[in-house]
C-alpha cells in the first residue's frame, strides 16, 4: 500500500489538479467564458514535472530493486539563471497573455455585456495593444523578481488585485456586480476568471524561466506589505503606460481605430 500511495500526488496537487476542471464550466456555461481555460494550462504545466518525476523514479526503482522515499515537488526545483531562461519568460508570458486576450475576446463576443473588458473591443488592434501590455507586464515581473520573493499564492493575490484595479479602470466592475445579482453563476465564474487568469500567466512564464516559488521564513510585515505595494504599483502601471503608448502610435498608422461595438466589427 505505501508503494502505491508513494507514486500517487498528494492531496493538496489532488486539489489542485481537480480545481482545473472549474474553468471548463465556464467554458461550457451560457454566456461563454473561456479565458479561465488558462488556469487548467498552468495546472497541467505545474504538476507534469511530478508525474512525470515519479514515473522515472518508478522506472529506476524498478531496475534497482529499491524505493528511494522522497520526491521533489515543483517548487523545490532550483532556480536556473541565463538569457535563455529570461527569454523563455518573456515569451511564454507575453505568449500566454495574447492566447489569453484571443479567449477573453471570443466569450466577450457571444456574451451579452454591451463594454467589453478588453484592451480594445475589436481583435486585431487588441492583440497589438495587448503585445505591449504583456511586454510591460513581464518586464515589471522581471525587475520585482530581482528584489523579492513571490511563492505562488502571493503571486496570486497580486494579480487578482491588478485585474480589479483594470476592472475598475475600464469601468466594468458595475457589469460584475450586475452578473452576480442577476446571473450568479456566471458572475461567480466571472470573479473566479479574474482570480485565477493574471497569476496563471505569470506563473506559466515562472515556470518556463525556471524561477521557483521560495517562501520567505517569517518575514517582517512591513516587508510584506512594502513588497505587495511596490508589486501592484509596477504590474498595473508599467503594462499600461506601454498598451498606452502603444495605443497613441497605433492611432496615426490605422492600427488601433477607434472602438465601436464587438458585435458590428469584431477584427477591426
Amino acid at each position: 500500500m505505501k508503494e502505491a500511495e508513494q507514486y500517487h500526488l498528494s492531496k493538496s496537487h489532488q486539489l489542485l489538479a481537480a480545481s482545473a476542471l472549474i474553468p471548463v464550466i465556464g467554458a461550457l456555461s451560457s454566456p461563454t467564458s473561456l479565458q479561465g481555460l488558462i488556469y487548467s494550462m498552468f495546472v497541467v504545466a505545474y504538476l507534469a514535472p511530478t508525474l512525470i518525476e515519479k514515473r522515472k523514479k518508478k522506472k529506476a526503482d524498478l531496475k534497482e530493486g529499491e524505493i528511494q522515499s522522497v520526491l521533489p515537488e515543483p517548487e523545490d526545483t532550483a532556480a536556473k539563471k541565463g538569457p535563455a531562461t529570461t527569454v523563455n519568460f518573456f515569451m511564454v508570458l507575453i505568449g500566454c497573455g495574447l492566447v489569453t486576450e484571443c479567449l477573453a475576446w471570443v466569450s466577450e463576443l457571444y456574451a451579452t455585456s454591451p463594454n467589453p473588458a478588453l484592451l480594445h473591443p475589436q481583435l486585431l488592434p487588441d492583440l497589438f495593444i495587448g503585445l505591449f501590455y504583456y511586454l510591460g507586464l513581464a518586464t515589471a515581473w522581471l525587475i520585482l523578481i530581482k528584489r523579492f520573493q513571490f511563492a505562488l499564492p502571493e503571486i496570486f493575490f497580486v494579480s487578482f488585485i491588478s485585474a480589479l484595479l483594470c476592472q475598475a479602470k475600464l469601468g466594468t466592475l458595475n457589469t460584475l456586480c450586475e452578473r452576480l445579482v442577476n446571473d450568479p453563476v456566471a458572475g461567480l465564474l466571472t470573479v473566479a476568471s479574474l482570480l485565477v487568469v493574471g497569476g496563471s500567466i505569470t506563473s506559466l512564464a515562472f515556470l518556463a524561466g525556471h524561477k521557483n516559488f521560495p517562501r520567505e521564513k517569517k518575514p517582517r510585515a512591513t516587508r510584506v506589505l512594502v513588497k505587495y505595494i511596490a508589486t501592484i504599483i509596477l504590474i498595473v502601471l508599467l503594462p499600461e503606460l506601454l498598451a498606452y503608448g502603444a495605443c497613441q502610435a497605433g492611432k496615426p498608422l490605422g492600427i488601433c481605430p477607434d472602438k465601436k461595438p464587438i458585435k458590428e466589427a469584431p477584427l477591426i
